[in-house]
């Protein structure tokens, strides 16, 4: 985050590497409204 907070995320799972489009992905679960809230709640 620009100002210096961390997010955590739980991990789905991990995707393997794809060589044609030189990438991994790893698939996370979307936080809880209320956490975002919490997070984001300074933001104007």
């Amino acid at each position: 985050m620009p100002d210096g907070q961390l997010l955590e995320y739980n991990v789905l799972k991990i995707l393997p590497f794809d060589s044609q489009r030189k990438r991994m992905s790893v698939l996370v679960e979307l936080p809880t409204i209320e956490i975002f809230k919490k997070k984001f709640s300074r933001r104007k």
